[in-house]
Formats: structure tokens, sequence, C-alpha cells
């Protein structure tokens, strides 16, 4: 059942809040009754400029993180292995030979044959194009962990890493001139869906932090102002009790 404003002490009300039974619309006729008192209405300023002062450094803290994952970790990771994946393509188109040749054919074809044409090029293209775009985005995960979303590190990225400390082993092999060599740690073939989720999911939500809606436009922000207003009164509530 609602409460009155009228009806409530401010012990009432608090309980009331930190119960979350307390509406926005009573919670602003409350505070509109201790405005008739100077010394509640110095209480009440007091307590909303605290409380407005902490929830508004810790979403600016929010903004900062979100920002900083975007521009040191999920944007460069994305670009890597966004360029990875359309260079190793452009590398079966034109080395392959056979027109939509699969990647899964074309390594066959690759270690079926290693002096072949296509086994010499393929080289030349893991080293000077493939294992650069990896290496920074392996050392990107190993260097910035403390930006990933999860409390653990995807299975994908740790593969990534793996499959590139490898590769630096087979790289020193070809150059002494044993081309036999190949990576028994496969590159994760799911590790762009991955991160192209990861790097949307922080997208919108840094969105939403600004008040910016899908379209790129700005949205007013007083309908969220009015729930962070009555999530503070609640946690004052119950801090209260």
């Amino acid at each position: 059942m609602p409460h009155s404003p009228r009806q409530l002490s401010e012990r009432a009300l608090l309980a009331a809040a930190a119960a979350g039974s307390t509406s926005l619309s009573t919670i602003t006729d409350w505070l509109s009754d201790m405005m008739r008192s100077p010394v509640s209405l110095a209480v009440a300023g007091y307590v909303s400029s605290a409380l407005l002062t902490l929830r508004s450094a810790q979403r600016s803290d929010r903004v900062s993180r979100v920002s900083e994952q975007l521009k040191e970790l999920y944007g460069p990771l994305l670009a890597c292995v966004t360029a990875s994946s359309s260079s190793y393509d452009a590398m079966v188109r034109q080395v392959g030979g056979a027109e939509g040749i699969s990647g899964a054919a074309f390594r066959k074809l690759v270690r079926e044959d290693r002096t072949s044409k296509a086994a010499r090029h393929h080289r030349v293209w893991v080293r000077e194009v493939l294992m650069p775009l990896s290496e920074k985005a392996a050392r990107l995960v190993v260097e910035r962990a403390d930006l990933l979303e999860s409390s653990r590190i995807e299975p994908l990225l740790l593969q990534l890493v793996a499959h590139v400390s490898a590769y630096k082993v087979i790289l020193k092999q070809w150059e002494a001139g044993d081309a036999s060599q190949h990576s028994v740690v496969p590159y994760p073939d799911g590790i762009h869906t991955f991160v192209e989720r990861e790097f949307g999911k922080l997208k919108r939500r840094q969105a939403d932090m600004l008040g910016i809606d899908r379209s790129g436009n700005y949205v007013s922000l007083v309908p969220s102002i009015l729930r962070e207003l009555s999530r503070m009164f609640t946690s004052y509530g119950r801090s209260r009790l």
C-alpha cells in the first residue's frame, strides 16, 4: 500500500526507502515538507550534496574505465583481429589458386607439399603480415589484461597468446631452412566474433552513460537522473537504519 508522506516520520520514510517501497513522488513530497524548516532544509541540502558528489565520482570512474577499455584494449584488439582475418582471406584467394578454396583446404594444400609455390608464399604472408598482427594482438592481451571484462581470461585469448608463442619458434626454424615445421596450436578462429561482441557491448554501455542513443543523438538524461536520485535515497535510508 502506498505511503502518505504526511503519515510518515523521517525514520519511517527512511525505512520505507530502504525497503524500496517509497515512490519518487513520495520522496519529493517529503522533501518539500522538509523545506518549510530551515534546519531540515540545511540537512537535506547537505545530504543531497554529499550523495550527489559521491555518485558523480562513481559515475565518472565508470565512464573512465569503459573509455580506457575501448581505447587501450578492445578497440586496438578488434582492429588487429579484423585485419588479420581479412589478410588471411586475401592470402587464401591470392595464393590458394583454386577459386573458392576454403581455409581448411588451403592449410591442407600447404602442409602436403612444403616446397610448393603456395607453401612458399604462405610462409611470406605469415612472416610479413599475419604474425605482426597476431603479435600485436597477443601483446595487448598480456599487457592490458587488467582491462578485460571478465574476471577470468577468455580461452580464445589464451589460445591466441599460445599460438603466437609457438609460431615464434617455427619462424626461427623456417629461417634455418626447415620448412617442414608447422604450429600445433591453431589460430583461434572464433576470436574475431568474441572481440567484436565485447567491443559492441562496451560501446553500448559507454553510449548509455553519455546519454547517446543508437542513432548517435544525445537524449535527455532527466529520467536516468530521477532513477539515480531514487537509488540514492534508498541507499541513504538503509544507511540510517
